[in-house]
């Protein structure tokens, strides 16, 4: 099964996209906090490399933040800038838009 998802141009396009897949929707079911990549690993049912890819996706749609620990805040912050290949330093918590589409989903 591929994970090529096309532009989301609207609410309804996003909701088809999403709907369809299984792996988003269990990782935007665990992002209501702040969690490591580590963590989705172990709580969907996918390959770390699937994982990884729909993760990816999910933030490059805005459906998912990016979160650096600031050692002078002590604490977990949003950043536009990160390393792909380096996923593990960070956090990801769903955004306003992601919050929307996954309702959607549900419905």
């Amino acid at each position: 099964m591929g994970y090529i998802w096309p532009q989301i141009l609207s609410m309804e396009g996003a909701k088809r996209t999403i709907a369809s897949d299984l792996i988003a929707q269990q990782i935007l079911d665990r992002l209501y906090f702040p969690e490591p990549l580590e963590q989705l690993y172990e709580e969907t049912d996918a390959p770390p490399s699937v994982v990884r890819d729909v993760l990816i996706r999910l933030v490059d749609a805005g459906m998912v933040s990016v979160l650096e620990y600031d050692k002078r805040q002590s604490d977990w912050l949003p950043t536009a800038i990160f390393d792909k290949d380096n996923l593990l330093e960070y956090r990801f918590v769903i955004t306003r838009k992601g919050l929307m589409v996954h309702n959607l989903s549900a419905e």
